[in-house]
């Protein structure tokens, strides 16, 4: 019985500090995901905008899709709003 107790105690302790150090490390590295969902985001305008981004860093995506690119809001019937693209909620299916 004071066997299994040590196992169970093992187990649990070992447990608590893996989900410690996971939940650390996501704390740590959220800033750098939402960067590189941003960075994905822009790399995707430039090549549907037929741009070869294939070799080029997170830095130079960003740089050049600021210089080549305007964000524009617009409506179904196609007007445009005066609305900064980051202000809007994007839902997800």
């Amino acid at each position: 019985m004071n066997e299994n107790l040590k196992t169970y105690q093992f187990v649990l302790t070992l447990a608590v500090v893996c989900a410690l150090l996971l939940s650390i490390t996501n704390s740590n590295l959220k800033d750098k995901q939402l960067y590189n969902i941003e960075v994905d985001r822009k790399k995707n305008v430039l090549k549907c905008a037929g741009f070869d981004v294939a070799s080029i860093s997170s830095q130079d995506i960003v740089e050049y899709y600021n210089s080549s690119i305007v964000e524009k809001v617009l409506s179904l019937n196609g007007d445009v709003f005066d609305i900064n693209v980051n202000d809007l909620n994007v839902l997800e299916n």
